[in-house]
C-alpha cells in the first residue's frame, strides 16, 4: 500500500493479497454485468456487508483471490463459482447464474450479427476464356469474337466473370508474340496503364499505354516498330470509333 489517500493503490511488484483489505470500490475495466439494483457491483457490495476480504471470500468457495478481483473488476464475466458465491453471499439462487446465462445469450447474439455481417469471399476458379488474336492494319490487331480455349484464372480476376484472356500474335512494348493479357472489363479506368481498346464492330483492337481520356477521345501512346528502335507514338482516338476499353491487369509471359 502507499499514499494516505482513501484510494488504494497497487505496487507494480505487489501481490494479489495487497486488496485484501481495500474497502473502496474498485475501478472497472469494462462494464460489469453482475449489478445490483442500484447499480452497483454485486459481488463487491455483499462481500463488504458481510465484512468479507477478497481472500476470505476466495477461501470460502475454494477459488483464488484473484478470481473475486477480477469479477468485482468485470475484467471476467463468466465463472464456474458462480453458485458456490450466491450460497457463500447468501444470495437467491439464480441471482449470479441467470445474469451470466444472459450475458452468454447476448455474446452468442453478437458473434451471430457480426458472422451474418460479415462478407463472403468465395474464390472464383473457374477458368478464363481466351480469345486468339492476328496483325491487323496500322498497328492493330485483330481480336477474334469466340474464344478458342481457356487458361487458368488470376487470382485479381476472381469473382470477376466478364473477364478474359487475349492471345498475342505481335509484340508491342512490353509484350512478346505468345504472351497472355489478362483483361477486365469492369474495372476502373485509370491513366498511365495499358488497355485494349475495341472497334464498334470488334474487326480491329489496339493494346496501348491509357494517357487520358474524355467524353469524345481517348488519347493513348501506341509503340510502333520502327528497326532497329521501338518508337512510342501518341495518338487521339474517337470514342465513336472505339467505345470499348478494358483494362490490362496482367500477363502470363511466354516460356
Amino acid at each position: 500500500m502507499e499514499g494516505g489517500g482513501s484510494g488504494c493503490k497497487r505496487r507494480a511488484w505487489s501481490t494479489p493479497a495487497s486488496f485484501d483489505n481495500c474497502t473502496t470500490k474498485p475501478r472497472t475495466t469494462r462494464d460489469n454485468i453482475i449489478m445490483s439494483g442500484e447499480g452497483k457491483n454485486l459481488i463487491f457490495e455483499r462481500r463488504t456487508q458481510m465484512n468479507l476480504t477478497q481472500a476470505a471470500l476466495a477461501e470460502m468457495i475454494g477459488a483464488h483471490q484473484q478470481t473475486i478481483n477480477k469479477l468485482e473488476r468485470g475484467e471476467i464475466k463468466f465463472s464456474r463459482y458462480m453458485e458456490k458465491l450466491e450460497e457463500a453471499l447468501e444470495l437467491e439462487p439464480g441471482t449470479l447464474t441467470d445474469t451470466m446465462t444472459g450475458a452468454i445469450r447476448k455474446r452468442d447474439k453478437r458473434r451471430r450479427r457480426r458472422k451474418q455481417r460479415a462478407p463472403t469471399r468465395s474464390r472464383d476458379f473457374t477458368p478464363l476464356p481466351l480469345f486468339s488474336s492476328m496483325p491487323g492494319d496500322e498497328g492493330m490487331m485483330v481480336v477474334a469474337t469466340r474464344h478458342h480455349g481457356y487458361t487458368d484464372r488470376p487470382s485479381p480476376l476472381h469473382n470477376i466473370p466478364e473477364a478474359y484472356g487475349v492471345l498475342l500474335s505481335t509484340a508491342a512494348a512490353g509484350y512478346d508474340p505468345g504472351d497472355i493479357v489478362w483483361l477486365d472489363p469492369k474495372s476502373n479506368l485509370q491513366t498511365d496503364r495499358d488497355v485494349l481498346l475495341h472497334s464498334s464492330d470488334r474487326r480491329a483492337s489496339l493494346l496501348a499505354r491509357l494517357l487520358d481520356h474524355n467524353k469524345t477521345h481517348w488519347v493513348v501512346a501506341v509503340s510502333e516498330f520502327n528497326c532497329p528502335k521501338i518508337v512510342c507514338k501518341q495518338r487521339t482516338i474517337k470514342r465513336v470509333d472505339f467505345p470499348t476499353c478494358d483494362r490490362v491487369i496482367g500477363r502470363l509471359c511466354r516460356l
